[in-house]
């Protein structure tokens, strides 16, 4: 049973025992039916992880994030648009693996990928993150994350992920989502983006034409309902927040 796909060659051979070359002749109706049957549930099962796959693929772009999809082999499988905007130049994927700007880091990147695909249970939350290098801006994060079981690996699309972070893209969390979230006035939704940004009292204040005091103010209770009393606490909460 040839049930190969791209680039990978795989087969499956029915046999009555393992001494046996071929099934004798008149078995063979039933070999042909069990066949048919397999082929098409393995068919069935591959079109149904690959829709899985890229349903995760597409809520992680929705959630702003980039990922790259890999099978049992390691083999990339799936990028959102994303992933695919930073990697490119000298970072790049190339003949269905990612290669990095140094050679270093391209042998650490499979090396932690291949971790990831053999991790089982628990050894899965010990992964390690990976960077990756770019000319004039300040590495990606990248970590990985294994999913599904592993007999089902030889039939399913994809076994690992990784995702990306990049710490030099901007803050784009809408006011709408922070007034959702933490019960935000509208004024406090926009003064609490600056403020995780890194703006000053002062700046927000000169920049809006805000009396100081009343910027004062929404911070203090931009403070309270979400928690933090530090502009620095403020900057990493929302830096978890991907709506």
């Amino acid at each position: 049973m040839n049930i190969s796909s791209g680039t990978e060659e795989l087969y499956f051979v029915l046999q009555n025992r393992a001494t046996e070359a071929s099934p004798p002749p008149e078995d063979m109706p039933h070999f042909h039916a069990i066949r048919t049957r397999l082929l098409t549930a393995m068919q069935l099962a591959k079109h149904i992880d690959a829709s899985k796959v890229m349903g995760m693929a597409a809520a992680f772009e929705t959630s702003n994030i980039a990922c790259i999809f890999f099978n049992r082999k390691g083999l990339v499988t799936l990028t959102n648009p994303k992933a695919d905007a930073l990697f490119k130049g000298g970072l790049r994927i190339s003949r269905g693996g990612v290669r990095a700007c140094f050679a270093s880091e391209t042998a650490r990147f499979n090396r932690e990928l291949k971790i990831a695909i053999q991790a089982t249970g628990h050894s899965a939350e010990a992964l390690s993150a990976v960077r990756l290098s770019r000319p004039g801006k300040r590495p990606l994060i990248v970590r990985f994350e294994r999913f599904g079981p592993h007999l089902a690996d030889v039939f399913s699309h994809s076994c690992a992920v990784a995702l990306i972070e990049d710490p030099d893209e901007d803050m784009r969390l809408k006011p709408e989502t922070l007034m959702a979230l933490f019960d935000l006035t509208p004024a406090e939704a926009r003064i609490s983006l600056l403020v995780a940004s890194g703006l000053s009292a002062v700046n927000i204040a000169a920049r809006h034409a805000t009396g100081y005091e009343t910027v004062r103010s929404h911070i203090r209770s931009i403070f309270q309902k979400t928690g933090t009393s530090r502009q620095s606490e403020l900057s990493a909460l929302f830096g978890k927040i991907r709506l």
